[in-house]
């Protein structure tokens, strides 16, 4: 959609299709996130206030698949069947705009060929890469299956984006089940989808989108975690770690620490070519003109290289910044629960 001239019938047309789209996608207060150059998706509006910011200042230049607002994400299934064991060897073969398809592909094809010529030095590590291995290829093949035959969604991309409708619409488990057994009943012959909410959910945990929980002392003394795994009270302050009054029902923790694994995912930002790339931005392709439009042209980053040459030496190092705040996810109705999630953000990326 050309920007150039905002008033023009092509892109008004452009506009009354997009907000056609983002209409059937709102949240319950009727808003939709914003796509202008100033809000970037970043705020929800209600749609008259998109439709005047669209027009005032045009659409993000690199918002053209609006995934945000309904527009499908789902890989070009037709191109991908096409391909054979030949194709992925070859570095011409084009996937489309399929960034998960092609993160598996290229995991096939580059991170564990190199991980198999280390098994004399590293058996145990061998040992867990094959099972990776093994979940890749098979992701790599749902990437490719049809939800039937002759259907133009994958398993993997039907499934993620049932997960996607299920996350923005705020859909119980229950609904999820209800829809996933109404699909199964009504498909053909032949389809592929799995029994319940909790089958995707353990499909979906190889792509490592999984955590774990660890209960902690109510008190912040410790996680009941390695020495103390089994301990039923906190050894500081002797507080239970259970509720109580729940009888013979299954005991609950008064407190529990959701931990997102970070080695698997700071190991997923090499895992696609594009972003192995942008993870070396800071050293290959920043303009150093002593203009600080990011953290590399920043002092203290300078002076961290100074003082650890060894691991400025590799740009492909991962330089981490961690953020932290408490909230209330449910506003006012619940003053008595609170979240406090640690973030951490890879600042070798590009602005």
């Amino acid at each position: 959609m050309s920007h150039r001239n905002r008033f023009s019938p092509e892109y008004q047309e452009g506009v009354r299709d997009f907000l056609n789209l983002a209409k059937q996608n709102t949240d319950s207060s009727g808003r939709i996130r914003c796509p202008c150059k100033d809000c970037h998706n970043c705020l929800f509006k209600k749609i008259a206030d998109v439709k005047f910011d669209l027009f005032k200042h045009g659409f993000a230049e690199d918002y053209t698949r609006w995934t945000h607002h309904g527009e499908s994400f789902q890989p070009n299934i037709d191109q991908l069947c096409d391909l054979n064991d030949n194709d992925h060897n070859s570095d011409e073969v084009q996937l489309g705009h399929d960034d998960m398809f092609e993160m598996l592909d290229g995991i096939q094809k580059s991170t564990f060929v190199e991980t198999n010529t280390e098994r004399s030095s590293m058996n145990t590590e061998t040992t867990d890469s094959e099972g990776e291995v093994e979940k890749f290829r098979k992701l790599l093949n749902d990437a490719q299956r049809e939800l039937y035959p002759g259907c133009k969604y994958s398993k993997l991309s039907f499934l993620m984006k049932m997960i996607y409708n299920k996350t923005i619409t705020n859909s119980s488990i229950k609904s999820f089940d209800l829809n996933l057994k109404l699909f199964k009943d009504a498909l053909p012959k032949g389809e592929t989808l799995p029994e319940s909410y909790y089958e995707v959910k353990r499909f979906l945990r190889d792509l490592g989108l999984s955590y774990i929980n660890i209960d902690a002392c109510v008190n912040d003394c410790i996680l009941y975690w390695k020495q103390y795994e089994h301990f039923d009270e906190c050894p500081n302050c002797q507080a239970s770690r259970w509720k109580i009054g729940l009888g013979k029902c299954k005991k609950i923790a008064r407190k529990i620490v959701k931990y997102f694994p970070l080695k698997p995912r700071l190991q997923r930002l090499f895992m696609s070519k594009d972003v192995a790339e942008d993870m070396r931005w800071h050293k290959e392709k920043r303009v150093n003109d002593d203009v600080i439009r990011h953290p590399a042209d920043a002092t203290a980053w300078q002076e961290f290289d100074k003082e650890n040459d060894w691991f400025a030496l590799d740009p492909r190092n991962v330089r981490l910044g961690l953020a932290s705040d408490g909230f209330n996810p449910f506003g006012n109705m619940s003053t008595s629960y609170s979240m406090w999630p640690v973030i951490l953000l890879p600042y070798n990326l590009p602005p």
